[in-house]
C-alpha cells in the first residue's frame, strides 16, 4: 500500500442521532491529507475465564466481547477554507451563520461551543474510509473529540483531529473529488495579543504558535440496542468543553514579559488570510479570539541567536466572561450554511 492509496470522504452535514446512519450521498467532501491513518475497530471491555480458578489449566476457552467502538487516529491536513469548517464545526457544536455585504458568493460562519445543559450530546457525523483496493468502509455515529491548529513561519497552518465512531460498514459509494482550495500560512497572519480589549501587534515577533480544541466527551454502551448491535456505543455525553495552547515570540518587547509579572488578563486574537474568493474582493479568512485569559508561567528559548518567549495559556487560565466567548473561531469563505450542521 502507498499514501496515495489513502482517502476519506467526509460531510459538513450531521446526523440525527448517534445511532441513525447518514445517507452516504450527503458525505460530499474530500481534501488531501498531510498524515491520515485508516481507523480501527476495538474491544475496550471483554470477558475470558483465563484467570478463573478451578479449571485445572491456565488458558481461556472463551473471549466475549461486550464492548465495541472504532477509533479514528490522527488526520492532519493543511488549512484550508474546506478543512477549516469541518473539525471546529463538529468539537464546538455551534455556529452562526451570516453573509457579510463584501461581495456575492462570500458567507462567514462563527464557532462557538455548544450548551451542554441545552445539547448534552456531540454532533455526530459520518465518513468513508477508502485503502486502494483492499477495502471501503462507512463509518457512522463519529466523533471528533478535539482539533489541533500549529503554525510556524515556515509552512502551511495545519489542523488535525481524531476522534471515535460507533459502526464501520463495508461501503461501495464513488468518493468525490478533491477541489481547489486555498491554504493559510502563518506568514500572511497577524496576531495581536496584549492587554484585554487593547492587544498588541505580534506579528513581526512570532515564532510559532498552536491551539488545541477539546469537548472531551464520555461514551455510553447501554442496554436495549437492536439485535446484531448489542455492544454497539449507544450515546455519547459532552464533558468538558476547554482549549489549550502557546505562541512563541521573540523577546523583543519587555512589556510582553510585563503581562505574566503583573498577572494582567489578556486577549488573543489570530487573524488567517488567503486567497480571494472566486472574482470578488474578499479573501478567505479564520479568525481565532480567546478574549480573556492568564500567561500561567514563563519559558525562554532561542531561534537563530535570538532570545524567544513562550506564552502558554490552559484551561484553567483561558477565563470566560459572563459577555464574552470562551473561545470563538470565525470562517469567512464561499461556503454557505446549507449544509454546515444540518441534519442528513
Amino acid at each position: 500500500m502507498r499514501g496515495i492509496d489513502l482517502q476519506m470522504a467526509f460531510s459538513l452535514n450531521k446526523q440525527a442521532d448517534m445511532k441513525t446512519a447518514m445517507a452516504a450521498a450527503s458525505i460530499d467532501r474530500c481534501l488531501p491529507y498531510r498524515a491520515f491513518v485508516p481507523s480501527t475497530q476495538e474491544f475496550p471491555d471483554a470477558i475470558s475465564d483465563a484467570p478463573w480458578y478451578g479449571k485445572g489449566n491456565s488458558y481461556a476457552s472463551f473471549w466475549d466481547p461486550i464492548t465495541k467502538q472504532v477509533m479514528l487516529p490522527s488526520r492532519e491536513f493543511s488549512l484550508s477554507n474546506l478543512s477549516a469548517l469541518f473539525a471546529p464545526a463538529m468539537v464546538m457544536g455551534k455556529v452562526e451563520a451570516a453573509t457579510p455585504g463584501s461581495g456575492a458568493g462570500v458567507y462567514k460562519h462563527r464557532f462557538t461551543f455548544q450548551d451542554p445543559l441545552a445539547s448534552p450530546e456531540p454532533i455526530y457525523t459520518a465518513m468513508i474510509e477508502k485503502m486502494g483496493s483492499i477495502y471501503q468502509r462507512l463509518i457512522s455515529g463519529a466523533v471528533i473529540e478535539q482539533f489541533t491548529l500549529t503554525g510556524v513561519r515556515t509552512d502551511h497552518v495545519t489542523i488535525a483531529w481524531q476522534g471515535f465512531a460507533r459502526k464501520m460498514v463495508t461501503d461501495a459509494t464513488a468518493l468525490p473529488e478533491i477541489p481547489d482550495c486555498s491554504f493559510f500560512k502563518t506568514i500572511k497572519g497577524t496576531f495581536n495579543f496584549g492587554a484585554t480589549g487593547a492587544a498588541a501587534n505580534v506579528s513581526a515577533q512570532l515564532v510559532s504558535w498552536n491551539l488545541t480544541v477539546n469537548q472531551n466527551p464520555s461514551k455510553w454502551w447501554m442496554p436495549g440496542n437492536a439485535a446484531g448491535e448489542e455492544n454497539l456505543l449507544t450515546k455519547c455525553k459532552i464533558g468538558k468543553q476547554s482549549a489549550i495552547g502557546q505562541i512563541v515570540i521573540l523577546l523583543e518587547d519587555a512589556n510582553q514579559k510585563t503581562l505574566f509579572e503583573n498577572n494582567s488578563e489578556c486577549e488573543l486574537t489570530i487573524l488567517l488570510v488567503g486567497d480571494k474568493i472566486g472574482a470578488t474582493d474578499t479573501k478567505y479568512q479564520v479568525e481565532i479570539n480567546i478574549p480573556h485569559l492568564k500567561i500561567p508561567s514563563e519559558a525562554f528559548g532561542e531561534e537563530q541567536e535570538q532570545v524567544t518567549y513562550t506564552i502558554p495559556f490552559t484551561e484553567n487560565t483561558i477565563l470566560k466572561d459572563p459577555d464574552d466567548d470562551y473561545l470563538s473561531i470565525e470562517v469567512q469563505c464561499d461556503e454557505n450554511d446549507a449544509k454546515l450542521l444540518v441534519a442528513a
